[in-house]
């Protein structure tokens, strides 16, 4: 179970990640 946890935070920490680097080029070219 924990493993499960681990890996399903590691993914979530990854496609926060992911959505960060995706929106901010995005919102510096907008301004």
């Amino acid at each position: 179970m924990s493993d499960l946890l681990l890996t399903l935070g590691i993914i979530y920490a990854l496609w926060i990640l992911l959505q960060t680097i995706l929106i901010l080029p995005k919102t510096g070219l907008s301004t």
